[in-house]
């Protein structure tokens, strides 16, 4: 709920500035950077005063818009910086949403070529209301062959794995 509530509000400020694209760019990058265990665990400290981390995102990153930085200067403050994933993933819903998109994984024994990935999104359009897919493909070399496709909380498993132990099961 927290996530949702401040990502509709940067999500509101971010279009009536024209500035979605740049903001979704920038959580991303921010994101990146707080994949470093070290970094989160600084911004989610609660010993750490406020004034402290925001001098940190003031000298990191200078070169962001202004609304962004404001935008975490606000999560320090209310002490939900812990949330800054899920309301990026709220953020990136809404904005799917508004844009008549949908985000879709597709796993694979091995990384697709292009046009396969292209032949594979034709087939899913239309379960998915024709909407603009897009997509990234992860590698899983569990997977012995064929794909699996997440989207939202639907996952279409057209993977041999599944296939070898739905028939080992049923014999």
């Amino acid at each position: 709920m927290v996530a949702n509530e401040y990502a509709k509000a940067l999500h509101e400020i971010a279009e009536e500035l024209n500035i979605l694209d740049i903001i979704k760019n920038q959580y991303k990058i921010t994101l990146d950077l707080l994949k470093d265990q070290e970094m989160m665990s600084f911004f989610t400290n609660p010993v750490i005063k406020s004034h402290e981390k925001k001098d940190l995102i003031k000298k990191s990153f200078s070169d962001f818009n202004e609304n962004f930085v404001y935008f975490l200067y606000v999560l320090i403050d209310n002490s939900r910086f812990n949330y800054i994933n899920d309301i990026y993933e709220k953020f990136i819903d809404i904005y799917l949403n508004k844009n008549d998109m949908i985000s879709i994984k597709l796993f694979s024994a091995e990384k697709l070529k292009e046009n396969d990935i292209n032949r594979i999104i034709e087939l899913l359009r239309p379960r998915f209301n024709n909407k603009k897919i897009v997509y990234e493909n992860i590698v899983d070399s569990s997977l012995i062959g064929g794909i699996k496709v997440l989207a939202n909380d639907t996952l279409i498993n057209l993977n041999t794995k599944t296939s070898i132990d739905d028939l080992k099961n049923s014999l």
